[in-house]
C-alpha cells in the first residue's frame, strides 16, 4: 500500500502544501509538478487516478476517476472532475476545467504574469499593509481632528458667554 511516485516528481514545489486524501490511491508519473493543490482520491468504482508528466498549478483540483496525460497543465484554480482526461498538451482552466487552445492560453498568461508580477512581489504586499497602516492612522487623526475642533467651539462659545456676562455685570454696576 502506498503511493506510486515516478522519476523527477516534485511535490508541492513551492513549499505551500495542499490537500492530499488518501494518498496510497494516487499514482504520480515521471515529470509530475504539484504546487499548492488538492489531490483527491478516494475507493471508488470509477476508477484510479493517473498524473502522467504533468502540472497542476495553484489552488488546483483534480478528483478521483481524473487522468492527466503527458504534459498536461490545470491553469490556477482548475477542477478535474471524475471520468474527464486532460489530453496530453492540453492547457485547462475554470471550474470546472475547460479546453484553451494555444492562443488563449498565451493571452491569458501574458496577462495573468503582469499581474502577478506586481501584486505577489513580497515587496508590493509590505508597501500595501504599510500603505493600510497608514490609511488607518490618517482616519484615526481626522477623528481626533474633529474631536478638538468641536471641544474648541465650545470653549470659543463658552468665552463669548464669560465676556458677554462680564460686560453685562460691568454695565450693571456702572449704572
Amino acid at each position: 500500500m502506498g503511493a506510486k511516485i515516478g522519476k523527477n516528481v516534485s511535490v508541492f514545489a513551492g513549499g505551500r502544501t495542499g490537500l492530499m486524501a488518501e494518498p496510497d490511491l494516487v499514482d504520480l508519473g515521471d515529470n509530475v509538478a504539484l504546487d499548492n493543490c488538492s489531490v483527491v482520491a478516494h475507493i471508488n468504482p470509477r476508477g484510479d487516478l493517473a498524473l502522467n508528466a504533468c502540472a497542476l498549478r495553484l489552488g488546483s483540483r483534480l478528483l478521483s476517476g481524473a487522468s492527466m496525460e503527458s504534459c498536461s497543465m490545470l491553469l490556477e484554480h482548475t477542477l478535474l472532475t471524475s471520468g474527464e482526461i486532460a489530453e496530453p498538451d492540453g492547457v485547462y482552466a475554470g471550474w470546472p476545467a475547460q479546453y484553451m487552445d494555444e492562443k488563449e492560453y498565451l493571452r491569458s498568461k501574458s496577462r495573468s504574469m503582469a499581474l502577478s508580477m506586481f501584486h505577489t512581489d513580497p515587496s508590493h504586499r509590505a508597501l500595501q499593509r504599510v500603505q493600510d497602516n497608514l490609511e488607518d492612522e490618517r482616519r484615526r487623526l481626522n477623528k481626533k481632528v474633529e474631536h478638538h475642533q468641536h471641544e474648541l467651539q465650545l470653549t470659543r462659545r463658552r468665552i463669548e458667554l464669560k465676556s458677554l456676562h462680564t460686560s453685562t455685570i460691568r454695565n450693571s454696576t456702572l449704572m
